[in-house]
């Protein structure tokens, strides 16, 4: 399994879920910092790429089927997501109490 980060966020090479896919036409926010307001946006690379997205609760399914796509953020270095299917979702630690909760950018 491949899987990489973007500051609070981590992206995870999946098998094919089963979702409704709808085309990825603009750019699309996949989270957004809570602390500086700077957001992580999910476009396609060039005008030949096919990327296909779909949501759950906790993230974004992301399918590549031709070039690639990419994560930008105002703080962080871009990343390529080349072809696969991929999920994007924000990162989990546990407190001081055991508790879970969501990484914070």
């Amino acid at each position: 399994m491949n899987q990489s980060y973007q500051g609070d966020i981590v992206i995870i090479q999946i098998k094919e879920p089963k979702v409704d896919w709808q085309p990825l036409k603009e750019t699309l926010v996949v989270a957004e910092g809570e602390t500086t307001g700077h957001k992580h946006t999910l476009q396609v690379k060039d005008r030949e790429a096919l990327v296909e997205i779909a949501k759950d609760e906790k993230g974004y399914f992301v399918r590549v089927n031709q070039g690639e796509a990419e994560l930008t953020h105002q703080q962080h270095q871009t990343h390529i997501i080349p072809q696969g299917t991929w999920y994007i979702t924000g990162q989990y630690e546990y407190d001081e109490l055991e508790e879970l909760r969501r990484v914070q950018d």
